[in-house]
């Protein structure tokens, strides 16, 4: 569908010049956004094997278990290990991956997972037996379709905006996880240098 107030071909002037904004109803009106959203992506992609934090995706856990109250406590626990019995009933539990997102919604939690081979984890655990839980795994295209598919149009387009403003977000968590293996590599040399100075000819 063409935006409203817009023609397709001044979105593609707007995208095309870079002192112009594009909002990102009309974008998503326009049916652009994932055209946008794969660009944003491929850049992403040469630099995912250089990344670092990564994880087993089953050792992320989904809210706080700890310095909270203690029913969200227990809310987090079942959220965790229902995540962990998905991961397990598809083989994913040692995976390794970054979380690019997560955020509670009325309906229970969701979050997004970034693995190596360049795969899109999507997981939404319902807090509740009226909805279903989701796990959605393949390509960002493939993900982004079938989440515009199942959610309602504004909670798919701040979904969708949060997703391409984790794309940078996961560059800087990367360094910042790189800045502390430095560091505590820098410790580690000197405690070593240290040791061997104690030694003499």
């Amino acid at each position: 569908m063409v935006a409203t107030g817009s023609t397709l071909e001044e979105i593609v002037e707007q995208l095309l010049d870079p002192n112009r904004r594009v909002p990102w109803k009309e974008l998503i009106e326009s049916g652009l956004h994932h055209t946008m959203a794969l660009r944003h992506f491929q850049a992403l992609e040469p630099e995912i094997p250089k990344l670092a934090g990564w994880k087993k995706l089953s050792d992320f856990v989904h809210g706080p278990l700890s310095d909270a109250y203690p029913a969200e406590v227990h809310r987090n626990m079942r959220r965790t290990e229902a995540w962990r019995r998905t991961l397990a009933g598809h083989g994913l539990s040692d995976k390794r991956a970054l979380r690019l997102l997560e955020g509670k919604e009325q309906r229970g939690i969701s979050s997004l997972y970034l693995t190596r081979d360049a795969t899109i984890i999507y997981y939404f655990r319902a807090d509740d037996a009226l909805h279903e839980d989701t796990l959605v795994i393949g390509t960002l295209s493939k993900v982004l379709k079938a989440l515009e598919a199942q959610l309602k149009p504004l909670v798919f387009s701040r979904l969708f905006v949060d997703v391409i403003a984790s794309f940078p977000r996961v560059l800087e968590d990367s360094n910042a996880a790189r800045e502390e293996q430095i560091a505590q590599h820098n410790k580690l040399r000197e405690r070593l240098l240290t040791q061997l100075d104690s030694f003499s000819p």
